[in-house]
């Protein structure tokens, strides 16, 4: 018996032995297989109840209902505040005429009344469009219109109302309300109606038949049409989306600090949805301020951040303070940390975990950091695949397509390699797709990826995988760039160029300026007479740019070509002039760029060119 024992143990201890050294990377996974279990858990069994969102918030209000949910500008909401007021938003959206199965739109700043607009439309089965606040002109009405919204709900800000107001005349019979107290003759306000009505809770088979796979919300997402697009999300994804948080173990006890924008998902449904799946505190603003950063998380006792990656350069960026680590932040939640700014930050504000993720609005699946391993958005490992199916594949830059064989098949990336995600379309992956807008949805799809007839996802972001199948976000392929925490839509950006008499073409792109976090916009511009812009033409430039286009989607620097570079198949190229980026060394080329100080194009020199890469002049 005991040479049995002895024998098993000492198998036991080769097996384990042998693994750990032709198999290091199997410790990492054991990890993270522990903590996405944790997840998946409560994401089966809140599906198994047929719970949505609203459900879940609901029943946080039974569970806890003075507890503090929302804290915003020194004021608290506890949860059965906010769900009074989101009772009479329900009551107000039936009087106004929405019904199960209605689009209502919301566009609002970051602000409580975001929330309760969210929960109350949810309490009646209606789907909730997010409208960006910053929005204009054609962008602005061409959302409103995709959105199939019957309603549309903006906040008391005098911008937005000026905003609806000048394309009153492009969004057809959408009726608008305003959150406003003050009631004009174009103009119903909806506070008013929401103020008289009963607090009571809704009964709840007002709901009754909405499903799963209907869609919670839509949310607006930049991508290869030019225009954004609105991207599908079902109770079913927002459910997946509302437990990612507990691969960190939110709880209860958790404050969590939210400067992003509630109309993306980032904020408007990982953070949100996260919150109320685990009844933990929501600290709101406005916008971010990295000056009162730390004095609101000390303030409030905040233990988990949102971030961007440009938001944490802008706090390593001033100067040190004896506040940097005296707050309780356990967690820095986000994506787009560069590795460099990832290990100062961290350091500096002695932040146990960073855990950055990947997700694209649209796509089927996503990636977390759970091992806290530097510049990571989490892994990828054989076996990991067997459960997150996925793959990487072999890209090839000039054709901005996945590589094949002779057999027209493609080829997967090896680890140290770049590869570009795809996901396979088979249960439980869904691509729910945008709406209204079949064109953008099959371009979103690659076929005959290893076999005939298989479908994938076509994500267009890059990935790098270590020895250790750690997954590293390398680059956005494609149509779009990322720029002060937004998507970019280079297509959206020509247009608004080319519809100026004297340009013949725009090439728009992404380059990437030392010290700044992702991608400023740039225009290769092909004129209809001459190798330069007049000052006329400047002045014609930036004024309709400034009319037609959100900040960060206008162009950072301009480069006048002689003639557009082009492919063999007449498609315009990038990858050079994404290489030069806005380097005077690189070319011959006139350049300008964007003069804050002045609001303006100017002439870019040697001068300028080492102040802007030195970071003496933000762009």
């Amino acid at each position: 018996m005991l040479e049995t024992i002895a024998l098993f143990v000492i198998v036991t201890l080769s097996v384990i032995m042998s693994l750990k050294y032709f198999c290091p990377w199997l410790k990492y996974d054991w990890i993270h297989i522990q903590q996405m279990s944790r997840a998946k858990r409560r994401y089966d069994e809140k599906f198994l109840r047929k719970e949505f969102i609203i459900d879940t918030f609901e029943a946080a209000v039974a569970t806890h209902p003075d507890k503090a949910f929302i804290i915003y500008n020194n004021v608290t909401y506890s949860y059965s505040e906010v769900d009074q007021r989101a009772n009479q938003v329900a009551r107000a959206a039936v009087e106004m005429g929405a019904t199960k199965g209605d689009t209502v739109a919301i566009m609002l700043y970051n602000e409580p009344a975001f929330i309760w607009l969210f929960l109350g439309l949810q309490k009646i089965g209606v789907t909730v469009a997010y409208i960006n606040v910053f929005l204009r002109s054609k962008s602005l009405a061409h959302c409103i219109q995709t959105s199939e919204a019957r309603f549309l709900i903006i906040g008391e800000d005098q911008d937005l109302d000026a905003a609806i107001e000048d394309i009153s005349g492009m969004i057809g019979d959408v009726k608008v309300y305003s959150m406003s107290a003050y009631q004009s003759e174009h103009r119903n306000s909806f506070q008013v109606t929401m103020e008289v009505m009963d607090t009571e809770s809704m009964p709840k088979d007002i709901r009754n038949g909405v499903v799963m796979s209907d869609i919670c919300q839509l949310i607006f997402t930049s991508g290869t049409t030019g225009l954004p697009k609105a991207a599908n999300i079902s109770h079913n994804k927002a459910l997946r989306g509302s437990v990612v948080c507990a691969t960190f173990n939110l709880s209860p006890t958790d404050v969590f600090y939210e400067t992003l924008p509630l109309y993306h998902s980032a904020a408007g449904e990982l953070g949100l949805f996260n919150i109320i799946d685990n009844g933990a505190t929501l600290v709101l603003r406005r916008k971010f301020s990295a000056s009162c950063f730390l004095e609101d998380c000390i303030k409030y006792n905040v233990t988990v951040i949102h971030y961007i990656g440009e938001l944490c350069r802008f706090l390593i960026a001033r100067p040190e303070s004896t506040l940097d680590k005296k707050h309780k932040i356990r967690v820095a939640f986000g994506n787009g940390l560069r590795k460099d700014v990832w290990k100062c930050f961290q350091e500096r504000f002695n932040i146990p975990h960073i855990a950055e993720f990947y997700g694209a609005t649209e796509a089927p699946i996503g990636y977390i950091n759970i091992c806290n391993k530097l510049g990571s958005v989490g892994r990828t490992s054989p076996l990991l695949k067997k459960i997150f199916k996925a793959e990487f594949l072999r890209y090839d830059h000039e054709t901005r397509e996945a590589l094949r064989d002779k057999n027209n098949r493609c080829t997967v990336a090896k680890p140290g390699e770049v590869g570009l995600l795809v996901v396979p379309l088979v249960p439980p992956n869904v691509f729910e797709g945008y709406r209204g807008d079949d064109t953008a949805n099959k371009k979103k799809i690659i076929k005959d990826v290893f076999i005939e007839g298989d479908a994938y996802f076509d994500s267009g972001d890059l990935f790098h995988i270590d020895k250790d199948y750690f997954l590293y976000f390398r680059d956005r392929l494609g149509d779009t760039y990322r720029w002060k925490g937004e998507n970019v839509s280079t297509s959206e950006v020509s247009d608004v160029l080319n519809d100026l008499d004297f340009i013949q073409d725009a090439n728009v792109y992404g380059v990437e300026i030392p010290g700044c976090e992702g991608r400023a916009g740039m225009a290769a511009l092909s004129l209809k007479e001459g190798n330069s812009l007049t000052p006329e033409q400047i002045k014609t430039v930036s004024r309709q740019c400034s009319q037609e286009l959100t900040t960060y989607a206008r162009p950072r620097f301009l480069r006048v070509q002689a003639q557009m570079s082009l492919t063999s198949t007449f498609k315009q190229r990038k990858v050079e002039l994404i290489d030069e980026g806005f380097d005077l060394r690189k070319t011959n080329e006139s350049i300008y760029y964007y003069n804050p100080s002045e609001e303006k194009y100017d002439v870019l020199d040697n001068n300028v060119f080492t102040d802007i890469t030195t970071g003496k002049i933000r762009v």
